[in-house]
């Protein structure tokens, strides 16, 4: 039986299984990519052990990213909100070694049982394993650098000069909006900073259907003013180009001030908003498993 993967790459092309072959370290690290996409775990690379002779990489392990645990921090009980321990000792893992009569790469170690949730197909495209940027993207950062297009950040003062509305962008948030920007959600639901403020981000979507932030924002309060400025703000870090449609949650605050600055976009309600505020104000017409909503 035939046990190269001939470098296809894809789990179409061939299945993971113990004695496989790869012509390189590439085709095992992209077939382990694909399989981690497919099945929905995001991926990473192991250590690497090297040749002190030839200098050629033998063996290698590609892992699940929940592979063992976060060493115990000292600081920890100075920190009044440590991170979330994300990883779960996931044993899942792929080891490649060289074959030198070959000098093909063959799979002897191979562990495909989980401990943790897995992605949803619809949600793999967040993984850690598959945010990546292209050439193209980075020459573009550069390009858009090198042409004096750089990051902007927009703040306003009170009377005691205080800032109080804080606007964000770099530039691969300008250039994302100039591809993409014909059509974005602006989002207040995140949370407040330690200072109170208001978190709130402007999202879209690219032409591979991945999450692409236009900018951020932090406010004092949510009152019109703020989001007239907040709206006049984007438009004036964009170089003035308006959406075509934008999605908020329901508030007449952010429709009096897109109506102002922005009279021709069309502005349309998310329906995850529409729903939690439903539950909220109307939850004793749901009782009993009630389809009123």
């Amino acid at each position: 039986m035939d046990n190269s993967c001939q470098n296809k790459g894809t789990m179409n092309d061939c299945t993971l299984k113990v004695r496989m072959e790869f012509d390189t370290l590439e085709a095992a690290w992209m077939l382990w990519k694909n399989y981690g996409k497919q099945m929905g775990f995001s991926v990473q690379k192991h250590y690497a052990n090297k040749s002190k002779i030839h200098g050629e990489i033998t063996s290698r392990r590609f892992l699940c990213s929940k592979e063992g645990t976060r060493k115990p921090d000292k600081r920890d009980h100075l920190t009044s909100q440590p991170r979330q321990e994300t990883r779960t000792n996931c044993l899942v893992r792929l080891g490649v070694s060289l074959v030198r009569e070959t000098g093909k790469y063959k799979v002897y170690d191979f562990v495909s049982e989980h401990n943790h949730v897995l992605h949803l197909a619809a949600t793999t495209f967040m993984m850690r394993s598959e945010r990546k940027m292209s050439d193209g993207q980075a020459f573009a950062i550069d390009l858009a650098y090198a042409s004096g297009i750089k990051p902007k950040e927009i703040h306003e003062l009170d009377i005691e000069e205080h800032i109080t509305n804080i606007f964000w962008a770099n530039a691969k948030m300008i250039i994302d909006y100039g591809h993409f920007g014909d059509v974005f959600s602006f989002d207040t639901t995140f949370g407040t900073s330690k200072e109170f403020r208001h978190l709130a981000v402007f999202i879209g979507f690219n032409h591979h259907r991945e999450m692409v932030i236009f900018g951020a924002t932090l406010l004092y309060d949510e009152t019109a003013e703020s989001f007239k400025w907040l709206s006049e703000s984007f438009l004036n870090a964009h170089g003035g180009r308006k959406p075509k449609s934008i999605f908020t949650d329901q508030g007449f605050a952010i429709a009096k001030a897109l109506t102002e600055v922005m009279p021709e976009t069309w502005h349309g309600l998310c329906t995850w908003h529409i729903m939690q505020n439903g539950i909220k104000k109307l939850g004793n017409l749901m009782k009993d498993g009630s389809l009123f909503l």
